[in-house]
């Protein structure tokens, strides 16, 4: 498998559109080098994952999941890929951008709301980091039972997809599909 992070470009303060834009950069950039040594656009496009960091923002951080969803559709089409036969994987972490540093308690919520945007937004693996930084066993537990929260008392994975029908996600993420496709544009012709 192949990774492509948004992690370093979400640390740096880049908004949303700006970390879809550059993710979907380096796809195509790395797909381009698989396919020039031989391997086929499928072949190379099921084996990426992407890794995700969510932010703060709760309904920006879902429709930004489903933005990209719609910008890998929008690759493999492009590669003549049937869309059946694609799956993007997507991996999210909670965000270490936002964490309090003086009162590291308050993070337990944000990491909780990250989380959730993240399983609304339709994420296939979750990584919540801990509330502190020293990582002791309690922050560590914390982070553990966030996980467990969402799976066993909010029973969202009965849902197919929590977010559907939601006119306002729906325009969302088509707003910031539309926006990362036009700098994405721009990227490729630098």
């Amino acid at each position: 498998p192949f990774s492509i992070e948004s992690h370093i470009y979400h640390n740096a303060g880049a908004n949303p559109v700006q970390e879809l834009a550059f993710m979907i950069s380096a796809l195509v950039t790395c797909t381009d080098h698989l396919t020039d040594v031989g391997i086929s656009p499928l072949h190379a496009l099921n084996r990426f994952f992407f890794s995700v960091s969510i932010g703060t923002e709760y309904l920006t951080e879902i429709a930004k999941l489903r933005a990209l969803r719609l910008l890998y559709r929008r690759i493999t089409s492009a590669y003549k890929l049937p869309d059946d036969l694609c799956h993007a994987f997507i991996h999210t972490q909670s965000s270490s951008f936002y964490h309090a540093h003086s009162v590291p308690h308050t993070n337990m919520v944000r990491v909780t709301s990250e989380a959730m945007s993240a399983v609304v937004g339709g994420c296939d693996a979750l990584t919540v980091n801990s509330y502190d930084r020293s990582a002791d066993p309690f922050s560590e537990r914390i982070a553990n039972n966030v996980s467990l929260l969402i799976s066993n008392e909010t029973t969202i994975q009965k849902v197919a997809e929590p977010s559907a029908g939601s006119y306002l996600l729906d325009h969302m993420s088509l707003d910031i599909a539309h926006a990362a496709w036009e700098l994405f544009l721009k990227i490729e012709e630098q």
